[in-house]
């Protein structure tokens, strides 16, 4: 039992960093780096207990060890978890705060005076337990899903950084200054788990909160950007309509005078710029024709089945961005592949019931990981696609039309589903 009191702060501090890091990636070799880390973690705190504290009985002496016990956890998670060192740190000091959390928890409990009070050890433990298991009920399922630890804030860990060795320091002060009673034992308990519970916050959702944030900003520049666009697309839509029968009315005053040779070949090139697709629907008729363009540009088959009236309740704005982010990601993702045979996109409209279905299939070549809320994890590959604020708007744009998204990779395809409630559709698209 003496042995586990000299080294209960090194357990209760791995399993409550364990509660952070655990959805982090892990390096090769696992097994043999996390315990590795759990006795380093141990026997440090140990060392500290049986002689630093001994040959040293000083607060100052008292923190410092405890900080060398926190820096070798650090040094042993950043071995055995795959990530950058600030995410690391963060999810230390998260553990730091929650352990420091269950501490003062057992002080307050301690106060009410049980009949038959287990041992004092057992007791610590056993409120640590129950602590860490709230904490990852409520909090470390909710930083794992989020993937936070992809998108790390400098500013914030620090200001948690901060928080918690202030606090650590301060508690650990007055008790080792004076002897302490009931009522100084409430107050610097309440004190501490509060600091803690603002730093978890401040580090977590203060964090999360800046970051979505950010992200609407952005997403409304975008939208900013793409209504540009539309409007611009739509002049150069009518510009060239107004020119392709310009041009077509010319060729029949030269049919007299021209080779037919050189005739069908000009008729080609002016069908060539004719509209592909006529929908019934403005709005996707452009982005559709220009995006067609694009593909023909890059040497990409694109193949377009479905009812583009059945889109006529959206705003035409969310119309174009809407297939605008859908087709650019797909071109992004299938431009370089090889051989160019599967350079193929598949952009299926339907309605099934009282939802717009739309399936947007190509192949890939790169492995996608997606999160708990069904988008892929962040990335810097490029052939991923439908990834970054594309991927968001789209989500937004289906959720307003009370619909949502699906994305399913596999067996060398990517797909994403989309769907949306909607009005009855008209005909079916005309191709030509």
């Amino acid at each position: 039992m003496e042995m586990l009191s000299n080294v209960s702060y090194g357990l209760q501090l791995f399993f409550a960093e364990i509660i952070f890091l655990y959805p982090f990636p892990k390096r090769r070799h696992f097994s043999l780096r996390i315990l590795t880390a759990f006795a380093l973690i141990l026997g440090t705190n140990w060392l500290n207990l049986v002689y630093v504290h001994n040959w040293f009985p000083s607060a100052f002496m008292n923190f410092t060890g405890l900080l060398l016990t926190i820096c070798i956890s650090f040094l042993g998670m950043w071995q055995t978890f795959d990530a950058e060192a600030l995410a690391i740190l963060s999810g230390c000091v998260a553990g730091v705060a929650v352990q420091h959390i269950s501490h003062q928890v057992y002080r307050l409990v301690s106060l009410i005076p049980f009949q038959g009070m287990p041992d004092p050890l057992a007791a610590e433990l056993l409120t640590a337990a129950v602590v860490y298991l709230l904490v990852w009920i409520t909090v470390g399922q909710w930083v794992a899903e989020r993937r936070i630890y992809e998108d790390n804030d400098k500013r914030m860990i620090i200001v948690a950084v901060l928080i918690v060795l202030i606090c650590i320091g301060i508690t650990r002060l007055l008790r080792m200054g004076s002897p302490m009673n009931n009522y100084m034992t409430l107050c610097t308990a309440l004190y501490a788990i509060v600091c803690c519970t603002l730093a978890l916050y401040v580090e977590f959702y203060v964090h999360e909160s800046m970051r979505a944030h950010s992200e609407m900003l952005v997403l409304r520049r975008i939208n900013e950007e793409e209504r540009r666009r539309y409007e611009l697309s739509c002049e150069n839509a009518e510009q060239m309509n107004i020119k392709y029968h310009d041009l077509k009315h010319k060729l029949r005053y030269l049919e007299q005078r021209l080779p037919r040779e050189e005739l069908d070949s000009m008729r080609a090139l002016i069908d060539s710029y004719e509209s592909t697709y006529d929908t019934g629907l403005d709005v996707l008729d452009i982005v559709l024709n220009e995006k067609q363009m694009l593909c023909k540009a890059k040497g990409i088959t694109l193949t377009v089945m479905g009812n583009g009236a059945d889109l006529s309740f959206m705003n035409a704005m969310d119309v174009y961005s809407l297939f605008g982010n859908l087709m650019d990601n797909a071109i992004e993702a299938v431009e370089l592949l090889e051989p160019p045979e599967k350079r193929q996109i598949s952009l299926v409209l339907e309605r099934r019931g009282e939802f717009v279905y739309i399936s947007c299939m190509n192949y890939t070549e790169s492995t996608v990981v997606l999160r708990q809320d069904g988008l892929p994890g962040t990335t810097k590959t490029r052939e991923l696609g439908y990834h970054g604020y594309g991927l968001r708007s789209i989500r937004m744009i289906a959720e307003k039309y009370h619909g949502d998204i699906r994305i399913q990779a596999e067996n060398g395809m990517f797909g994403l589903s989309i769907y949306m409630t909607g009005r009855t559709g008209q005909p079916q698209f005309e191709t030509h």
